[in-house]
């Protein structure tokens, strides 16, 4: 089960929960105060009897529903009245929802709610421990690059406080990071991705070896995860064994991001030349087309430890 299905279970046991709730206190208001439970019966019965005289009398659906809002407004005022009267608050009957925007259902309309965009990007991130490493651009410090490193890392940092600002009204803009091992291109990455999750985006971060190499079961959903990220980092490509199973997956995965105009991050060791030379001009221009490009200058950085 991927991580949207299991929030999507989870949504749903939310509102599960909520139900019984409330089931819960209206047994208790029944059993102290016996009008309580008249009254919901005469309501239900009141509003039975609206509907089918409504639509007796061929009233449209906007007048029966306008009369509806009417009577369920007395209700809930009479409700609320004998609620203080027992000592309770107006809403015990109708405890809050956690998002009042989609009232639990993680929807709004036919698009996925902003609650559940949040949850899912915090999900994703999680199940790839990339949060374990609580790194974010905020946490990002120039002071581990040597002297004559550390002017051009910061001024990759600060196109990457830019890059994360812009992205909203540019969700097809992408990135390379290039350079040696260990130069901090998987730090600065890792910090990009936790930003961007912190703030709704699924971010999903995949080397380049593991990408494809997907139980055939697990496959269509690993290929609709990756597709549909909100950004996608692809770490050490060109570590990858590239069978043409993998590099027509790549060229698939790549062209159809571009297409749609969702955004990804490849970090590689081969220069801009190593790279046209191995994924010839089918892929690589469509990398080149899309990403703008930094270049991570050497030495390694041995001060710091898991930096690339």
């Amino acid at each position: 089960m991927n991580p949207r299905q299991k929030l999507r279970l989870e949504y749903a046991q939310r509102r599960l929960d909520r139900e019984v709730e409330i089931r819960r206190r209206k047994n208790e208001m029944y059993q102290l105060d016996n009008r309580m439970a008249q009254l919901e019966r005469d309501h239900l019965k009141l509003i039975e009897t609206l509907i089918q005289a409504g639509l007796d009398a061929g009233l449209s659906d906007e007048a029966i529903d306008l009369e509806l809002a009417s009577r369920h407004k007395a209700f809930y005022q009479a409700q609320a009245g004998l609620l203080k009267e027992n000592g309770y608050p107006a809403n015990y009957l109708n405890p809050g929802y956690v998002c009042n925007d989609c009232q639990d259902s993680g929807r709004l309309g036919a698009e996925d709610c902003h609650c559940f965009k949040q949850a899912l990007a915090q999900a994703v991130y999680q199940e790839q421990s990339l949060l374990e490493t609580g790194r974010t651009l905020a946490d990002w410090k120039s002071d581990i690059f040597a002297d004559n490193q550390r002017e051009q890392a910061e001024m990759i940092y600060q196109a990457m406080q830019e890059y994360v600002k812009d992205l909203e009204h540019h969700p097809g803009s992408s990135l390379i990071f290039q350079g040696i091992p260990g130069v901090g291109k998987t730090y600065l990455s890792t910090a990009l991705a936790g930003t961007l999750a912190e703030q709704g985006m699924v971010v999903v971060y995949q080397t380049a070896p593991d990408l494809f190499d997907i139980d055939f079961s697990d496959r269509q959903a690993h290929k609709h995860t990756l597709r549909q990220a909100d950004m996608l980092i692809i770490d050490d490509l060109g570590k990858e064994n590239l069978t043409d199973f993998v590099r027509s997956n790549l060229f698939n995965l790549i062209n159809y991001r571009v297409r749609t105009k969702k955004a990804f991050l490849i970090s590689t060791n081969l220069s801009l030349r190593e790279l046209k030379n191995r994924y010839q001009d089918d892929i690589f221009s469509r990398l080149t087309a899309v990403c703008e490009y930094y270049e991570f200058v050497g030495p390694e950085l041995r001060s710091y430890r898991n930096s690339d």
